[in-house]
């Protein structure tokens, strides 16, 4: 494909969970203090959702902190510098903190990247 054929091209939910499942690096984006935050993540996928983990002291971790958690967007993709051709995808939702022990037991036994149902 050249330059000339590139085009968006809007995925079906299994086609963007496979793409995400390829890599393993996004990017979560929430607002803090009313100004939109980015922060690089590593992240698994399960049949509940995207799974990212943080350290107790990330910015993430205090917005999601509420009872209603907090409306995020997450972005992935996978570029080739040669080419500037790839794909991107980009996901919004509510972030919640996981609390219970046993969804958090079951995201720790998680390697890698998880396939996510269709």
């Amino acid at each position: 494909m050249t330059a000339g054929q590139r085009r968006l091209t809007d995925l079906d939910r299994g086609e963007a969970l496979r793409l995400l499942g390829s890599v393993s690096l996004g990017r979560i984006v929430f607002t803090q203090r009313a100004m939109p935050a980015v922060r690089p993540v590593n992240h698994i996928l399960d049949s509940t959702g995207i799974i990212i983990r943080s350290h107790s002291g990330a910015a993430i971790i205090s917005e999601a902190d509420t009872a209603r958690g907090a409306v995020v967007a997450y972005e992935a993709d996978n570029i080739n510098p040669n080419y500037l051709l790839g794909w991107s995808v980009v996901v919004t939702g509510i972030a919640r903190l996981v609390r219970d022990p046993g969804e958090l037991a079951r995201a720790g036994t998680i390697k890698g990247q998880a396939g996510f149902p269709g």
